[in-house]
């Protein structure tokens, strides 16, 4: 397996920011974001639980003040009672620090038997959960949104709930757009563990492959477009993965952030490939984090990575190397524009209003070209 430790560039999202005058705002804030967290073989210790790389990722959160922790998934490679004990051990220097933690599971925490004590461990219940005819909240504590600060955070479980049904995103659609369109945040960030295209599974949320469902790919990401959500976070490919994905019918975009691997696995690109993903930035085989910052209008990505430091098979030994190897965002005031690589920069231009505080400005780029290595 080779090992790639430098991003690789594609697209980019040139930004026009008009920021002449804006009210003040509240200090800004930070969440933290750990993806698939699986290890082997097991023993009585990490019962297949990254413990190891868990423990020194949450160092690091710790380091960095954020809020709160969210994971994208798969918690464990594979799941029972003790499992997610132990996984929730290894958030004691969170919880001492005053950090929560908010999972969603992941193909790899599917199972029935232990849903009532995930349930009971991770208890989310609190928060908004869709309803489902019937069933009732069959979701409760599984799919599940909440606001913090001026943040809505929006989890999508499509795995097996108590009744044994898959709750498709369709069925979750009505609580989803719901939950966008409230009126108590002003960023809103959608998680689920599957991807919207995979680079190396070809599983997502929507079914199979890539062209799975196109009615349900285009009224979730018009959804997501339409209320102003900027990233959908996801796991499952155990590698950093930036990339634009456009709806079947090509009316709407979100940006797709797949987590680096927390985890003994990484999987390499392999095609079919989508048409409809406009990659913007990876790394493969590395141990990554996030830090996203609030502030404001803007948000601000930081995504941190380090080789494989360990030697021994049960991964205790050595110590990361913790590099910031890429640093993204966006902010609510102006405009994002696409840039294919070899493209100009010239055109690109944005208007600012004129009113309420503002003052009318116009802004342009006059020249260069996309240039990153792809």
């Amino acid at each position: 397996m080779s090992t790639h430790y430098r991003i690789r560039h594609g697209l980019l999202l040139a930004a026009l920011g008009i920021v002449i005058q804006m009210p003040a705002t509240a200090a800004p804030w930070s969440f933290g974001i750990i993806s698939d967290t699986q290890w082997a073989p097991q023993n009585d210790t990490n019962r297949t639980v990254a413990i190891h790389v868990i423990d020194r990722v949450n160092e690091q959160f710790v380091a960095h003040g954020v809020d709160l922790v969210l994971q994208v998934g798969d918690l464990h490679d594979t799941i029972s009672p003790t499992a997610i004990g132990v996984r929730a051990a290894h958030n004691q220097a969170l919880a001492d620090a005053g950090i929560p933690f908010y999972p969603v599971r992941g193909n790899h925490d599917d199972e029935r038997r232990a849903l009532s004590t995930y349930k009971a461990t991770f208890d989310q219940s609190a928060y908004s959960t869709p309803s489902f005819g019937a069933d009732g909240q069959a979701a409760q504590g599984l799919s599940y949104a909440f606001t913090h600060e001026n943040a809505k955070f929006v989890l999508i479980d499509p795995y097996a709930m108590p009744n044994g049904k898959r709750y498709t995103v369709a069925d979750h659609q009505p609580w989803i757009d719901s939950e966008l369109a409230a009126a108590d945040h002003d960023h809103a960030f959608v998680l689920a563990h599957p991807n919207l295209q995979g680079q190396n599974h070809k599983d997502n949320l929507f079914g199979g492959s890539p062209d799975a469902n196109p009615d349900m790919q285009n009224a979730f990401i018009q959804s997501l477009d339409d209320n102003g959500v900027r990233y959908y976070f996801s796991g499952h490919d155990h590698m950093h993965h930036r990339a634009v994905v456009t709806s079947p019918d090509g009316q709407s975009r979100v940006m797709q952030v797949i987590g680096a691997s927390d985890s003994f696995k990484f999987y390499d690109p392999a095609p079919p490939y989508s048409a409809r993903e406009q990659n913007v930035a990876q790394e493969l085989e590395t141990i990554g984090y996030y830090v996203y910052t609030v502030d404001g209008p803007r948000v601000s990505g930081r995504f941190y990575s380090s080789p494989i430091w360990w030697t021994q098979p049960d991964g205790t030994d050595g110590s990361p190397t913790w590099t910031l190897r890429e640093t993204f965002g966006y902010s609510l005031n102006g405009q994002q524009f696409l840039v294919q690589p070899g493209q100009s920069f010239a055109g690109i231009q944005d208007v600012g209003p004129v009113g309420a505080g503002w003052i009318g400005t116009e802004m342009a780029i006059l020249d260069g070209v996309n240039a990153t290595w792809s």
